[in-house]
């Protein structure tokens, strides 16, 4: 499964990651309120280490792609939640709490090595 996403991130934004990890499974359900379906999946979260290349989306694949500050989008999302897909608060906070707690154990393990 990682090597399939990579392979997607690479053809969908052009985006090279690496150290890329499934941190957790987000499972939602949402009806569609234009229609009558409803989507019920289960999303599996990565997180990954980027080069500081923005992504470059292909056009056939990704139609718009914004490069954003997790606690800004979370703000966005909590102000306007109709304006964003219903899995992304969902599959953000697992991502987020995933990163810092990475993070912190990475600073944890430097301040051990060199502190």
């Amino acid at each position: 499964m990682l090597a399939a996403a990579s392979i997607r991130l690479m053809e969908e934004l052009n985006l090279a990651v690496t150290e890329l990890t499934e941190v957790g499974i987000y499972r939602y359900r949402a009806a569609d309120p234009r229609g009558n379906q409803v989507e019920h999946e289960w999303d599996h979260v990565l997180i990954g280490v980027t080069s500081d290349d923005l992504p470059r989306p292909d056009p056939p694949e990704v139609s718009e792609c914004l490069w954003a500050d997790p606690a800004e989008l979370l703000e966005d999302i909590s102000a306007a939640p109709d304006s964003y897909t219903p899995w992304l608060r969902g599959v953000l906070d697992i991502a987020t709490r995933a990163a810092d707690f990475t993070h912190a154990d990475s600073k944890k393990a430097l301040d051990r090595e060199f502190g």
